[in-house]
Parts: C-alpha cells; structure tokens; sequence
C-alpha cells in the first residue's frame, strides 16, 4: 500500500470493525497499516469479504495476510483461466477433455495383451483451460529439496 491508498485502507478497516463489533484505537489501525503496507491495496479491498465471511472477531494481521494470500489466489485464478461453460460449449479439447492426458491402448509383450493407457495430449501447448489448471496447480504445489527451482510440469 502507498500513502495515498490510505483512505481506501481506512474504509476497509471500517467494514472490518462494523462486521465484527470492535472499536480500534487509531494508534492500533497505524499498527496494522505499518505491519500490512507491503500488501497492494487492491488485494487487502478483496480480502476484507473473504475475513467479513469466515471471522466472528476482528482479525489479527496474521489472519488478515492470508485472507491476502487468498485474495491474490483467487486473482490470478481469475486472470489466468479462459473457461468456456461446458454445458454450452464442451471441452476446449475433445480428445482428452481438458486433462492434458488421453487414453489410449497399447500391447505389452510381457502380459502378451493390450492394456490401457494415456500419455500427454497433443493439445497441451494450446489449450487455454488445462494452462489455467495448470497454473492454479503449479501456485499450490512448491517444489522442495532437490527438485526446487525445476519447473513441475512441461
């Protein structure tokens, strides 16, 4: 947040004190904007619904930063996805329906028989809803040991 956000910051700690009751002292709304400033002003406007609907009392700043955390989640979920409605439009993807996988048959010598099978959808460079799953998958998951830094999938 910027100096200049600081009457937006103001009005969502408004909202925040009437959802829940509580009265804060402008020396704790200071405290909170110092401890909450590197958070952009846009984000913490998207949080204050998310903390209305899941606090009974007024938040402290751990519990406000991941209401933040949240907020950003869902913004880049947003702003990453192109989901047509399948029931009006089907699958971006009609060979693997938008799982980046198709099914297929293979013969095994081993078994001396097909068995089933699915390898990477050709569809995977180009398709715009299996990038956002992609996307939203790849934010959840963060790579540890000696596998961090190494992009999750192709």
């Amino acid at each position: 947040m910027k100096p200049e956000d600081e009457d937006r910051y103001a009005r969502g700690m408004a909202r925040l004190m009437l959802a829940t009751d509580k009265k804060l002292t402008e020396a704790r709304i200071d405290l909170y904007w110092e401890r909450l400033k590197d958070v952009p002003i846009e984000i913490f406007e998207e949080a204050i619904p998310i903390l209305i609907d899941q606090v009974a009392t007024f938040p402290r700043v751990p519990i406000i930063r991941r209401a933040c955390d949240e907020a950003e989640r869902r913004r880049q979920y947003r702003a990453a996805r192109y989901l047509p409605d399948p029931d009006r439009e089907g699958a971006f993807c009609s060979v693997c329906e938008d799982t980046g996988w198709k099914r297929g048959r293979m013969w095994v010598e081993l078994y001396g028989k097909e068995v089933d099978c699915v390898s990477p959808c050709a569809c995977r460079k180009g398709n715009p809803v299996w990038r956002a799953k992609l996307g939203a998958a790849t934010n959840a998951v963060k790579p540890e040991g000696r596998f961090a830094g190494r992009p999750l999938f192709d």
